[in-house]
């Protein structure tokens, strides 16, 4: 019986903390503290232990949010002020047992929350303050925090609603519009490989159009590209986080950014037939600003305004009665707008006098990096010497200041008043620096690749009667080519004893038909017949060659920012001339020049401006003058620092079919082989052209 009744206390004790633990918490308090100008303090007590929070944030506009599940709010009210210079008011939402706690900004900045006991801080700004909690802190999971899925469907109004489930759901985006793009940060979120992917949209009809879906620096992060005007709102439900993009009308986004000029906090004012000087009274006092009211200030007004920033309000106060405004600090001027102008008129007017009236200085500015010319003609607007004309001076200067130059120590003296004085060395301060430099090569490469081939024939016969050996007969030239061909029964000694006009001439070749190859690098083979009368001989000879070659050039040149630069190497070619009877020497130039001049953008990239020429020497004219061949290249590019870009190529190929023939014999067949000479030659040439920036450190182009 003990043993029941024992389980039986057990049982009841275990459904009692289930329920209190299953009981949801209710929000009781909610405070607002001051810590300092650039920190502040939420507070939020419960009637239990503190729920655990999960918060994200929201660039445009710039809000925190806070999920409080199974948490209810007995709070009186919805929205409470904050008197921050950044914070504006925090909004608590309860719905579906869970409370949304949502703190509106001008801009994001830091925030911690922790709990301690039955409450919850949210600190924004500062530095975190230590905390001890009651309550030892768990440890979390090692298993990394992954996207599962992302999807995407057109809501009920035609938004689109982007849709990524977690593994976890304490995960807190970062979402930034930048442009038309959403983007969504996950850090320390790992993404499947199958889900890095773009998503194409457009067909669901919604303002999305696009979605990609990437991996960057351990974190994922969704770009969500919207089309036209659009408004977007990111919210979560437990593990699913939602993005959803709604179109809005021409009219609204303009409405949007007319309100973006008004950051005050929102007030409301319903007021018929009341003094002016009165509503200004009462902006004053909401906003803690000290006002000064001209006394040409008057007049009723009527007004309705519910929820308006107290700036837009008051603009559309002064406006309605003509009236302007200047603040200085947290002094608030209040006069009419053509009262305001006259005054200001006449400040100038002053500052203009007493300048006139100003006693000259005279200082020595010595100029480092620049030339002292240069900086006086900016000082100057025309020249060095100083401008006694109103009318024609420069603004950097007064109408009695002057500037001169001493080129030797490169020194301005300047005589002017005290403040012009102090505004040139302020101006000192931005044009006197080292200016950067870049390193530009440039690789030019010319490939040319040629093939040649050559088939030719060369054949004839000699003979000689053996009667009184006083007749010869002969075909060709010589049979000395034969060698020892020749003294098998037809001996050219025996030949050349012949006198008479029947004589043979003993020359190189005892051939006819020459249609042979030129060049000594051809290979040929002879073949000869001889007998005790007779002597046949035949040579075929044929050359196949193929070359490829590359010339690489490889100019450098340094040079400041925006200063041309040139380079050239080669080499001047002489030419003989004739005319009037007189013989004269001209020269025409074959270098390779690279002229540059690059301008170095502020993120880092190079615009050149290029003028590149390689020239060579090519063939003469029939009058003896020397042909140049040119390769030349005139463009305007950009490319970033240590980057290689081809400029553009060049190709051109060159065939050649050429056959030299024997008429009617070279056309037979098959033996008209024997009676032609066949030359192909197939030339190609590629030119390409390559630039690289480098740009010097500041240390180097300071030395």
């Amino acid at each position: 019986m003990s043993r029941f009744l024992t389980l039986s206390t057990i049982a009841v004790t275990a459904l009692a903390s289930m329920a209190a633990l299953a009981r949801p918490v209710v929000m009781t308090d909610l405070s607002i503290q001051s810590q300092a100008s650039d920190r502040l303090e939420v507070s939020m007590a419960f009637d239990g232990p503190a729920p655990d929070p999960r918060s994200y944030t929201v660039d445009q506009p710039a809000r925190i949010a806070i999920d409080l599940d199974q948490t209810g709010s007995a709070l009186d009210k919805r929205y409470f002020q904050i008197g921050g210079e950044n914070a504006q008011g925090i909004t608590v939402v309860e719905s579906a047992g869970r409370t949304r706690v949502i703190v509106n900004l001008k801009s994001l900045m830091p925030y911690d929350l922790f709990s301690d006991g039955n409450r919850l801080t949210l600190a924004l700004g500062g530095k975190v303050r230590e905390r001890v909690s009651q309550a030892p802190v768990p440890m979390k999971s090692a298993v990394q925090t992954a996207i599962k899925d992302i999807d995407f469907r057109r809501g009920d109004e035609g938004e689109g609603m982007v849709q990524i489930a977690l593994t976890d759901a304490s995960v807190s985006p970062e979402i930034t519009q930048q442009g038309q793009v959403i983007r969504v940060r996950f850090a320390s979120v790992d993404i499947p490989p199958a889900l890095q992917r773009r998503l194409d949209v457009v067909d669901f009809a919604t303002p999305v159009r696009q979605i990609d879906a990437f991996a960057e620096g351990g974190d994922t992060v969704l770009a969500i590209r919207p089309d036209g005007a659009f408004d977007y709102i990111a919210f979560q439900t437990d593990s699913l986080f939602t993005v959803a993009v709604k179109p809005i009308s021409q009219k609204e986004q303009a409405v949007r950014d007319e309100a973006a000029k008004y950051t005050g906090e929102t007030l409301s004012l319903n007021f018929q037939d009341i003094e002016v000087r009165k509503v200004l009274n009462l902006i004053a006092d909401f906003t803690d600003l000290n006002l000064v009211a001209s006394d040409t200030v008057g007049g009723n007004i009527t007004l309705r305004l519910k929820n308006v920033p107290w700036d837009q309000a008051l603009d559309l106060v002064l406006r309605t009665k003509g009236l302007d405004k200047r603040q200085v600090g947290n002094v608030l001027l209040v006069a009419p707008a053509e009262e305001i102008a006259a005054r200001e008129q006449l400040e100038l007017e002053t500052q203009k006098a007493a300048q006139e009236l100003a006693p000259l200085r005279t200082e020595f500015i010595q100029v480092q990096y620049s030339k002292a010319a240069d900086i006086a003609g900016l000082l100057t607007g025309a020249g060095v010497e100083g401008n006694t004309d109103a009318a024609d001076s420069s603004v950097l200067l007064t109408a009695r200041g002057s500037v001169a130059v001493d080129d030797r120590t490169n020194t301005l003296i300047v005589q002017d008043t005290a403040a012009k004085l102090q505004e040139i060395r302020d101006l000192m301060d931005v044009l006197d620096i080292p200016v950067r430099q870049v390193l530009i090569e440039a690789r030019i490469v010319t490939a040319d690749s040629s093939f040649a081939k050559r088939v030719g024939v060369k054949w004839g016969f000699l003979g000689q009667a053996t009667g009184n050996g006083s007749s010869v007969a002969r075909v060709g030239d010589s049979i000395t080519s034969l060698g020892n061909l020749a003294g098998q029964g037809v001996a050219a000694t025996d030949l050349a004893g012949v006198v008479g006009p029947q004589a043979p001439t003993i020359g190189a070749d005892a051939l006819n038909v020459d249609l042979i190859p030129a060049g000594s690098e051809s290979g040929s083979f002879a073949l000869g017949l001889a007998t005790s009368d007779l002597l046949l001989n035949l040579e075929l000879s044929a050359l196949e060659s193929e070359g490829r070659g590359e010339v690489v050039a490889q100019p450098k040149v340094v040079t400041a920012d925006q200063q041309k630069a040139l380079i050239e190497q080669g080499a001047q070619i002489p030419y003989v001339t004739a005319g009037d009877g007189d013989t004269n020497v001209q020269f025409k130039n074959a270098v390779l020049s690279l002229e540059v001049t690059p301008q170095i953008t502020p993120d880092g990239n190079v615009i050149m401006d290029l003028n590149i020429v390689q020239d060579s020497q090519g063939g003469t004219t029939p009058k003896g003058e020397i042909i140049i061949d040119t390769r030349k290249l005139t463009t305007q590019v950009l490319v970033g620092d240590g980057e290689t870009i081809v400029l553009g190529g060049v190709f051109q190929e060159e065939r050649t079919n050429d056959v030299q023939k024997v008429p009617v014999l070279g056309d037979l067949p098959i033996l008209g082989k024997l009676f032609r000479n066949k030359v192909v030659i197939e030339n190609k040439k590629e030119l390409l052209i390559f630039i690289t920036p480098k740009l010097i450190n500041d240390a180097l182009a300071r030395r």
